[in-house]
């Protein structure tokens, strides 16, 4: 089982994209640290199946599958998490390629707005959006990170970049852990086989 996250509330986690790969083993490990979970993925059957396996750690787990084709479908992700609590933490591990509502933002940008109201009316959480480097979105994504580092509203927006193929699931979940215990608002990491990219700060 995953080790217990110091410092937070332990709380309600939504993670995008979490029926398989990368997103399901995030949402596992926060599972095993105790956070009920929000399992968002365009695949009904696979979300549901991350459900069943967080709730085998004890822990509240329901799945979402988000209906893209409604402008709302992103404040419905949040609405759901609202039900429960609130959310204190927010991991996109997969909402690349999502449609924004917004113009000129990405569904990453628009999600992490919406859950920060909600966050910063219950007094605070994690946000981080996990992106592969070589994705188009990640400068803009980077930049609207780096952005919000002197936010100081209890709510910290985080970003890590992975350099697929090789950065494997163990390290980016524990990269990810790291961040949700000890990363600051604004905070950028690039994990990756070779030196970060400039304005980036890579894991020690």
């Amino acid at each position: 089982m995953a080790e217990p996250i110091p410092g937070e509330q332990t709380g309600i986690a939504i993670v995008t994209g979490a029926g398989a790969g990368l997103g399901r083993a995030i949402a596992q490990s926060l599972a095993g640290a105790g956070y009920g979970i929000l399992a968002a993925d365009l695949d009904a059957d696979s979300a549901a199946a991350c459900a069943t396996q967080a709730r085998g750690y004890g822990v509240a787990a329901q799945a979402v599958r988000p209906d893209v084709r409604q402008p709302g479908y992103l404040e419905r992700i949040v609405a759901v998490a609202d039900e429960w609590g609130g959310p204190v933490v927010l991991v996109n591990a997969g909402a690349g390629g999502w449609p924004s509502p917004v113009t000129g933002r990405t569904a990453e940008m628009h999600l992490t707005d919406l859950t920060r109201e909600s966050m910063r009316i219950r007094g605070g959480g994690a946000i981080l959006n996990v992106v592969p480097s070589a994705s188009a979105d990640t400068p803009a994504l980077v930049r609207f990170t780096a952005d919000r580092s002197a936010d100081r509203d209890g709510v910290r927006i985080m970003c890590l970049t992975t350099d697929q193929p090789f950065t494997t699931p163990d390290e980016a979940v524990t990269a990810v852990l790291d961040l949700i215990r000890h990363g600051r608002a604004g905070t950028v990491v690039a994990l990756q086989s070779w030196n970060p990219t400039p304005g980036t700060v890579p894991l020690p």
